[in-house]
């Protein structure tokens, strides 16, 4: 059993709401590829990385210290190699299998919008 604690549903909720959260389950949290790049940048400028993720609205609180320095770890990492260099200007998502942004932002989008018409009609 891994020591990161699991998301509630309510923080699900609330970090699948931002802009930088590609995709978040109750184990796994997926950052965007514009994230990914506002980190790198903002830490070669001397950030420290929980600031990083409050700055961009992702409570260091909801992640916890482990998620925070091991996605410290596997950014610098992704970076560093040159096939997620190559992968990443191609537009392909990091850890989608090679699946497009395109489609699974628009696949993500199409669900948040559906979801949110839902809680209003429930409202």
């Amino acid at each position: 059993m891994s020591a990161k604690k699991l998301f509630t549903q309510e923080e699900i909720y609330i970090l699948s709401s931002n802009k930088y959260v590609y995709h978040v389950t109750e184990q796994r949290i997926t950052y965007t590829l514009e994230f990914k790049q506002l980190f790198l940048d903002s830490l070669n400028h001397g950030k420290k990385p929980r600031q990083i993720f409050k700055d961009a609205g992702i409570s260091p609180e909801i992640l916890g210290t482990i998620r925070i320095n091991d996605a410290r770890r596997r950014i610098k990492e992704e970076a560093a190699s040159p096939e997620r260099t190559q992968t990443t200007k191609r537009e392909i998502c990091i850890g989608t299998n090679g699946r497009s942004c395109k489609k699974d932002l628009a696949e993500r989008q199409t669900k948040k919008a559906i979801s949110k018409l839902e809680e209003r009609v429930s409202i």
